[in-house]
């Protein structure tokens, strides 16, 4: 991956920094501020699939020489690790008073946005 590759991670996991202090700042009973939260998760989502899009692209452009070279062996871990923070972020989902509290709820949006954080450092 490029720096630029790498700055555009940055700044989407920036923008999820500013997500989970929206949460922290949210009063219980604030649900309507859970679609800004799943809105900003989205757009996020949507930027690591066009970082993954890109990766993917200039894999498949490689000679297949150097596709299963070291290269591509870490162009393929990146796409695949990129993959995990987008599945860890779609655990995330709206409140529903059903499954839980609210606060159970902002907890687990926390520690969704921490697992994907913890999983985009492998990259």
């Amino acid at each position: 991956m490029n720096n630029e590759g790498r700055k555009n991670i940055s700044e989407i996991f920036e923008d999820l920094n500013l997500t989970q202090q929206t949460i922290l700042a949210m009063g219980l009973g604030e649900k309507s501020r859970s679609e800004e939260v799943l809105d900003r998760i989205e757009s996020a989502q949507d930027s690591l699939q066009e970082v993954i899009d890109e990766e993917q692209e200039k894999f498949d452009n490689m000679p297949e020489g150097l596709q299963s070279g070291g290269r591509g062996e870490s162009m393929r871990e990146v796409i695949t690790t990129l993959e995990g923070v987008i599945e860890e972020l779609n655990d995330i989902h709206g409140y529903n008073s059903e499954e839980g509290t609210e606060e159970e709820w902002i907890e687990g949006v926390l520690s969704d946005i921490e697992d994907a954080r913890t999983s985009a450092m492998e990259v």
